[in-house]
């Protein structure tokens, strides 16, 4: 993926990033129209911008996902708008870089479940945001968000240092 490619995918993805944590925070849901969108462009961006090989892996890998956020939704262990966004932001992640975007996942729950905990208890989680109410439930949609939009900065930094990077 050249240097364009790179930040193109962060330009493209950041509106929806955003919008996604926003809706989660605000009402502890992820509309469907917000995820198909996403998934739409996202999809679209890598079947332009890849290899046909490349893409259909990606899209391999968010089938995996969904599936997988499926179960975890019938397990009750993961709202349905969090499995249905996990898999649509999957396509751009690149399959060999699954390890650090989980990485960048946990990392980014844990921080923002740190910091919403925290907020509750001062006078700025006493807002009319479902997040501030809703206790026992997390807004994953801002981990995910967040995760997504660092591993791109990532790819973006890297690619600006090497000129390209693999797909």
């Amino acid at each position: 993926m050249t240097l364009f490619a790179a930040l193109a995918a962060l330009l493209i993805a950041t509106p929806f990033a955003l919008a996604v944590a926003l809706w989660d925070l605000r009402l502890l849901i992820i509309p469907n129209w917000l995820t198909g969108a996403a998934a739409a462009v996202f999809l679209g961006f890598v079947f332009l911008t890849l290899p046909l090989e490349t893409a259909l892996w990606r899209l391999a890998g968010a089938a995996l996902v969904l599936t997988l956020g499926f179960a975890l939704y019938l397990s009750g262990a993961l709202g349905g708008g969090d499995a249905k966004t996990a898999a649509a932001f999957t396509p751009m992640i690149a399959p060999g870089d699954a390890g650090v975007a989980l990485v960048f996942l946990a990392a980014s729950a844990l921080i923002w479940l740190a910091v919403i905990s925290l907020l509750r208890l001062t006078p700025l989680g006493g807002g009319t945001w479902a997040v501030w109410s809703a206790r026992g439930r997390f807004p994953y949609g801002v981990a995910l968000a967040t995760a997504l939009l660092a591993y791109l900065t990532l790819v973006a930094y890297h690619a600006s240092l090497r000129g390209t990077i693999p797909p």
